[in-house]
């Protein structure tokens, strides 16, 4: 089952101006699991030209490195299994391109924005 969204927003007054995701779940995709799902989503959201032309006006009057802002981009890969009949475990991988747009590192600069992040999580639910 897919889904989808996408936004659009004036760039001279907002951080970012444009935003798309899209994803898909696979349920009962596999005999033996008929309950358990598998989902695969992306994610993207591009910094408006006023937030980038206002990074780079900073930077004339701040010494040291420059942030580029540019966007963010996010891949999500997760699995829910029913384990027993209202008890679900979900594990889930996320990756994310350009944290922040591509901002500078706030614990050291000098090397440069802040690095891309795997985020690794684990959710469980019980229902009674």
């Amino acid at each position: 089952m897919p889904n989808s969204d996408a936004s659009a927003a004036p760039s001279d007054r907002n951080c970012v101006d444009f935003y798309a995701d899209a994803g898909v779940n696979f349920i009962g995709f596999w005999d033996k699991r008929p309950d358990d799902t598998f989902r695969a989503a992306a994610s993207y959201q591009r910094i408006s030209l006023q937030a980038r032309e206002n990074a780079l006006d900073e930077a004339l009057f701040t010494p040291g490195p420059v942030a580029l802002l540019s966007y963010e981009a996010g891949f999500e890969l997760t699995y829910q299994a029913q384990i027993l009949p209202g008890f679900l475990v979900q594990p889930d991988f996320q990756y994310i391109f350009h944290p922040v747009g591509g901002a500078l590192n706030p614990l050291n600069p000098a090397p440069g924005r802040v690095p891309d992040a795997a985020v690794f999580g684990l959710c469980t639910t019980i229902k009674f």
